[in-house]
């Protein structure tokens, strides 16, 4: 990726990023840190600025918890987040939604945002980055009450979202 375009997309990435409601990390879920889907751009970036390469797991390669899923590579030796700074929007949503709670007790400032604004988030996440089908993918499930309450009646809200996904034709 050229330079320039890199810089604007980053830009655009943090502008997106501070959209979002500010949570009080506790730092103490890393047990929830494992095999995660983020665009492209993001995982170039966590690597170009750290070293540390996360490896791509596509909305279709992941594995949840109960089948031991590979922890997240930028976890430190004590649990921490490495990339904190650089982290992708889907670990900056955890804990923001009811669906994607943090079981220590972190809540976002001002209350929990709406199960089709966190789509709507990485939706744009997607665009930014200029992939199109994804972001059509997380807008169409936005938009679909049906979907958000199949997910709410889930464990796991990624994997119901990418099972649904599945299902209905949005992802091969």
């Amino acid at each position: 990726m050229a330079t320039r375009q890199a810089r604007r997309i980053h830009a655009a990435l943090d502008a997106l990023y501070r959209q979002l409601p500010e949570i009080t990390c506790k730092g103490d879920c890393a047990d929830s840190c494992t095999a995660i889907g983020m665009t492209a751009c993001e995982r170039s970036r966590i690597r170009a600025k750290t070293g540390i390469a996360i490896p791509n797991h596509a909305p279709r390669g992941y594995v949840n918890k109960e089948l031991q899923a590979p922890v997240c590579p930028a976890l430190t030796p004590t649990g921490q987040c490495a990339v904190y700074n650089l982290r992708p929007m889907i670990c900056r949503l955890w804990g923001l939604t009811r669906e994607m709670q943090c079981s220590y007790g972190c809540e976002p400032v001002g209350g929990y945002v709406p199960l089709w604004q966190a789509y709507e988030w990485i939706a744009e996440a997607y665009r930014i980055t200029g992939d199109e089908y994804t972001a059509r993918m997380y807008r169409t499930l936005a938009a679909n009450p049906e979907v958000n309450r199949y997910v709410r009646r889930t464990r796991d809200p990624v994997l119901a979202l990418e099972r649904r996904a599945h299902r209905d034709g949005l992802l091969p």
